[in-house]
């Protein structure tokens, strides 16, 4: 008896949470394959990511340039969209970062340095 009462009082914790993460996976990846370019703002200019998602793996190929003449980053973009993250690299630029409340919060490498960042697709 005591093992179903502490069920009864975990599960309904539990399932809201699976159900906003799965909410979640399926929000990020639908708008990163919604937008064809995403402005990732940085102090050395910008990170412009020109990429298609697919939505239902979250694989993400596409074009990259950075700084304020946007200079190919010297390689194909290719990414993963995933559960409340996102990881791409394309040639001398990288990026990652988690899903927050206003956005993606994370960093970005290009051969102007590493910044810390907040984004979200096509933005």
């Amino acid at each position: 008896m005591k093992t179903l009462r502490i069920l009864a009082l975990v599960t309904p914790a539990i399932l809201p949470a699976a159900s906003t993460l799965v909410s979640a996976q399926a929000n990020l990846r639908t708008e990163f394959s919604r937008a064809s370019e995403t402005r990732i703002a940085t102090s050395n200019g910008a990170l412009t990511l020109r990429a298609q998602t697919d939505p239902q793996t979250g694989s993400m190929t596409g074009t990259a340039t950075y700084g304020p003449d946007e200079r190919d980053c010297g390689g194909p973009l290719t990414g993963l969209v995933e559960v409340y993250a996102v990881r791409f690299s394309a040639g001398q630029c990288s990026g990652k970062g988690e899903i927050a409340v206003n956005g993606i919060v994370g960093s970005v490498t290009t051969p102007l340095g590493t910044e810390a960042v907040r984004f979200w697709p096509g933005r």
